[in-house]
């Protein structure tokens, strides 16, 4: 990610968005020793090559604050 995801956030930013389609799930947050946090997104538009639109703490999960690793599913 090109940027922590704050909370409030409906936009993210990363290296480049030819990774992502409109549809694709991102889980975001923490898994260490002392805690785990998760946040699921799903991108609703590709803004640019760097920048796209999401929806934010979807199936049960909470917006995540200051997040900066992703993964696609």
């Amino acid at each position: 990610m090109g940027a922590n995801l704050e909370d409030s956030d409906t936009q993210v930013t990363v290296s480049d968005t030819d990774f992502f389609r409109v549809g694709d799930c991102i889980q975001v947050g923490i898994n260490n020793t002392t805690a785990t946090r998760i946040e699921i997104l799903r991108v609703t538009e590709i803004t640019n090559a760097t920048v796209m639109k999401v929806d934010r703490a979807l199936y049960g999960t909470s917006a995540a604050d200051k997040d900066s690793v992703f993964t696609i599913f």
